[in-house]
């Protein structure tokens, strides 16, 4: 060919580009991919690990919360909170839980793929959704569900694990009580002093050496032992009528001149032949026995005021009187003199002090205020008098009553004890001149009256209360004294307790149920064959792969996982 001929001609021919196309067809035999053991890192060592480790984070918050029911907030051993240290293991448990469903929804990717043709960008939907919840809501809405929807759904409840395990925790305020040895209740069960060698002579002299002001305090025992007897008051109490010169059915006056004469109550001597401005006095009897002599003369002077005490306590080692356990009685007279010094608005009140044994229950003291008893009972001994002759030694110092230990309507009764020395001290105390006493209105030199229990009964002030008030403290000088034994008390707090609440916990183990049950699916449907790769979430196999348009079909170039990491291992790439 000419020179000519080449420029007439400026086409150049080459040779073919043959390309080789693979002779397989779809529906062909399908590739073999290199499995390995079951528990093999390139298997499912991880993912079981991750499982189990979830799991075992779930029993131990379920452990925590039995622990912490019902319990006190600051018996949270831990230096960090309770609340911060469920969020920390439901934040490792959630994290354990979706490393092992994302593997199994990026497994279940080329399972999809392996079944038959469906859209490239789904690759990218069941990548997207082994990451997080937006992938999934994409998974569920986009792709014909499968097995896979299943990791979905649990992807997107695990939003809910944490705030759930969180809610289960509850704290509510109670009151808790501690025990304190600041906290004492003092109380005893005897009411008797050892005085040694000290005779018991003359009662003024014993009551002295004995300290009558000990004996006026002192009078009961508490917490179901010798207690206070709360006074029985009769208020008002009837008025006397007697002999004198006023009107018949005025108020109690004197009788005629001459000894004073004693008359039971409600009776009515015959008048007297004395002049109205004649001394006069009357003689009143309560009906506890307690005697009570007033004075009057008209312009001169009457009677506003008068106690009297009457007990059948013996001074000695006599035999106890049927009274017994009574102590005392009191009677007071009270009135109002007019200007002529005639009495007016007369009052009688008569009270009883005994021995008695008292149940109290549930005592409170909140601040300073003293104690509160939430009921209040008397005991029963089952017997009228339960007292006996106790062996104390010779003498009346020694000497004592005691009663046996009993139960009594299922209330078990120590024995008590009470010296008769002190009784009898208690007797000379009672009705010595501090107790007894008369206030006379008018142109009279009171002897008596400005001492003692007079200037508290006085006037219009509430006597049975005032007698109440004379009763407790003389229990709370026992519960002081030298037989007082000491009660452990509790301290009340109010403290933070933990509720759990148990139904909130239904969410997160619904969560791990879903998560174990499409984990076991998962590892059974890839246990089929060596037909589907093992590749689950990895990206190195997405770039191993040859994307044949013509055909449809994503072909492995590596068939074995493990070369595919070692090959990225030694491979060094850069974008272009």
């Amino acid at each position: 060919m000419s020179l000519d001929q080449r420029t007439l001609n400026p086409h150049r021919y080459e040779p073919a580009h043959v390309d080789d196309v693979d002779s397989e067809l779809p529906g062909s035999a399908s590739t073999k991919y290199t499995r390995h053991s079951h528990y093999s890192r390139s298997e499912w060592l991880y993912e079981t690990a991750t499982l189990i480790l979830s799991v075992a984070l779930l029993v131990g918050i379920s452990c925590i919360f039995y622990k912490m029911e019902d319990q006190p907030l600051k018996n949270w051993p831990a230096p960090i909170s309770l609340t911060a240290t469920v969020s920390i293991l439901t934040t490792f448990c959630s994290a354990a839980l979706m490393h092992s469903i994302s593997q199994c929804i990026g497994q279940l990717k080329w399972l999809y793929f392996q079944s038959g043709y469906h859209k490239l960008s789904h690759l990218e939907t069941f990548d997207e959704a082994s990451r997080g919840p937006w992938g999934s809501i994409l998974l569920l809405t986009t792709v014909k569900w499968n097995l896979a929807t299943i990791g979905a759904v649990i992807t997107i409840l695990r939003l809910s694990f944490a705030p759930l395990a969180q809610q289960v925790i509850d704290f509510y305020d109670s009151r808790m009580a501690i025990d304190d040895h600041s906290v004492t209740f003092g109380y005893s069960q005897t009411f008797h002093r050892d005085f040694g060698s000290q005779p018991f002579t003359v009662p003024g002299k014993y009551s002295c050496a004995r300290s009558l002001r000990l004996h006026a305090a002192n009078m009961s025992v508490t917490m179901q032992k010798m207690s206070h007897r709360i006074p029985k008051c009769n208020r008002p109490f009837s008025r006397v009528s007697t002999a004198s010169a006023v009107p018949q059915g005025s108020p109690a006056q004197g009788s005629a001149s001459g000894p004073t004469t004693t008359y039971p109550s409600g009776s009515r001597p015959a008048a007297a032949t004395t002049g109205p401005y004649d001394p006069a006095t009357c003689s009143i009897i309560t009906p506890g026995g307690v005697v009570l002599s007033t004075r009057y003369r008209m312009t001169s002077y009457g009677t506003s005021y008068v106690i009297n005490v009457t007990s059948d306590l013996p001074t000695g080692l006599e035999p106890m009187a049927e009274s017994f356990p009574g102590l005392a009685k009191f009677a007071v007279y009270r009135s109002t003199p007019d200007s002529n010094f005639t009495p007016t608005l007369i009052n009688i009140t008569e009270c009883s002090l005994s021995l008695t044994a008292y149940k109290y229950t549930q005592a409170s003291a909140s601040g300073s205020t003293g104690f509160d008893f939430n009921t209040t009972s008397e005991v029963d001994f089952g017997v009228k008098d339960p007292w006996n002759s106790g062996h104390g030694g010779a003498g009346i110092a020694a000497a004592t009553l005691t009663t046996n230990k009993t139960t009594v309507n299922g209330i078990d009764l120590p024995p008590l004890t009470i010296g008769r020395a002190e009784l009898a001290a208690l007797r000379i105390f009672l009705t010595s001149d501090p107790i007894i006493a008369e206030i006379v209105s008018g142109q009279v030199k009171n002897t008596t009256g400005s001492h003692g229990l007079a200037p508290l009964m006085d006037g219009t002030v509430d006597i049975a209360q005032r007698f109440t008030r004379m009763a407790r403290l003389m229990t709370d000088r026992v519960r002081n004294g030298p037989n007082a034994l000491v009660a452990q008390g509790q301290r009340i707090e109010l403290v933070t307790r933990v509720r759990i609440q148990w139904s909130y916990l239904i969410g997160p183990v619904a969560v791990e149920v879903m998560a174990l049950f499409f984990a076991v699916l998962t590892v059974i449907r890839n246990c089929g064959g060596r037909g589907v790769p093992l590749w689950k979430t990895s990206a190195l196999a997405v770039l191993a792969c040859r994307y044949e348009r013509r055909l449809g079909l994503l072909q492995g170039g590596i068939k074995d996982i493990k070369d595919m990491q070692r090959v990225a291992e030694k491979a060094e790439v850069r974008l272009q």
